[in-house]
């Protein structure tokens, strides 16, 4: 077996003694229906909490099953790279995943363009 599924299997049983069941109950990709909201993902290419491929995944999935997901990558962040305190408080990638969420909600017409 590879080292990388060694790693997604003893993640998948830390995960259901914390949960004290299925993993998969709170899975999103899980959860995958037609017609639900419209979902933004703004994801670090570099994130080990999340690996970015399970975020393509699931996006993919969404796409296939009719919903509208769109899938922001920054390139060499990781988790939480948006963080607002990250950086000192001087967080260039906070200001612009708010400009993406922004444009993104404009385009869905919930919010007037600026």
């Amino acid at each position: 077996m590879k080292r990388c599924c060694f790693a997604l299997a003893a993640l998948a049983a830390a995960l259901a003694r914390r949960i004290q069941g299925n993993p998969q109950s709170v899975s999103p990709y899980h959860h995958v229906r037609a017609h639900p909201l419209p979902v933004l993902i703004l994801h670090g290419s570099e994130d080990r909490v999340v690996p970015i491929r399970s975020v393509e995944i699931f996006a993919q999935a969404m796409q296939k099953a009719g919903n509208r997901c769109m899938l922001k990558k920054y390139e060499g962040a990781g988790h939480g790279f948006f963080n607002f305190r990250r950086r000192g408080g001087n967080n260039p990638y906070y200001k612009q995943t708010l400009e993406e969420m922004d444009r993104f909600l404009v385009q869905l017409e919930f919010l007037p363009p600026k």
